[in-house]
């Protein structure tokens, strides 16, 4: 069995960032690494990240998302896509993740 490269994507923008595509296995790692550099860039001001491009994340992106909000609490997911919503609120993981208007 062979897999195909994910595609995925993140845009830094004012706030914080737009990721789409899927995060799965070593992309959800070279997510986490980029939202750890970015978070550590804005410092105490907090980094917004939007997911509603974000079509599928397995159980490694939600492990490193919850990491990260665990290391950077200022880290705030403002927006998911329906199917990742689904997911969070399927493991639990909604209102750890999500902001209360997400």
């Amino acid at each position: 069995m062979t897999f195909e490269e994910t595609p995925f994507d993140v845009v830094v923008n004012n706030g914080g960032c737009r990721m789409s595509g899927e995060i799965v296995g070593d992309c959800a790692l070279a997510m986490s690494a980029k939202l750890h550099q970015l978070a550590a860039a804005k410092g105490p001001v907090g980094l917004d990240v939007d997911l509603r491009g974000v079509s599928f994340i397995d159980s490694v992106g939600l492990r490193e998302l919850l990491r990260l909000r665990q290391t950077w609490p200022t880290i705030r997911v403002v927006a998911v896509s329906q199917r990742v919503h689904r997911r969070l609120v399927l493991t639990g993981t909604a209102e750890l993740l999500l902001e209360a208007d997400a």
